[in-house]
């Protein structure tokens, strides 16, 4: 740890200091494989979903922590947070999409597990768990990824409960 430049500059003993270890990159994937429904209930999902990612975004910007955002609106879309401009994308990206209905985080995570990821943190955003994500989760778990599940959802939750259990 000795900083031996600024000893042979200054001739007194200097240390360096040591750098923190760099925060692991989250990866959050949004469930845009919404149902069809009545324009409030739709809203209502729509904006739970928006909400909860632009929250979950906001903690790990204000913690310093690199974040992609994983979105399936028009094709895999990708979006890095490290600074508040790219925040300010994803927030315009909500602002903007309009009633759609795009992949299901199955997928997204089907494409992402393709890569080998491995030791990596996931959520994944749904309002509507299905037996296909579960399956998309298994692949990633056997890879030592760690997922959370964040289900926007009432009723269907007992759908999800054996994969979570296990």
């Amino acid at each position: 740890l000795i900083h031996w430049k600024a000893f042979a500059r200054q001739g007194e003993l200097l240390t360096r200091k040591p750098l923190p270890d760099p925060k692991p990159e989250q990866h959050i994937f949004l469930d845009f494989d919404l149902p069809v429904l009545e324009e409030a209930e739709y809203l209502s999902r729509f904006d739970l979903l928006a909400e909860s990612t632009l929250a979950i975004a906001d903690f790990y910007l204000r913690t310093k922590t690199p974040c992609n955002v994983y979105a399936g609106v028009s094709g895999m879309q990708r979006f890095q947070l490290y600074s508040q401009k790219d925040f300010d994308l994803l927030y315009s990206f909500f602002c903007e999409t309009e009633r759609i209905s795009g992949l299901s985080a199955a997928k997204l995570l089907t494409g992402f597990s393709y890569n080998n990821i491995v030791n990596t943190k996931c959520i994944i955003i749904t309002t509507k768990p299905k037996p296909e994500l579960a399956a998309a989760c298994t692949a990633l778990l056997d890879n030592g990824n760690h997922i959370a599940v964040l289900c926007l959802c009432k009723s269907e939750l007992h759908a999800f409960i054996p994969f979570i259990s296990e």
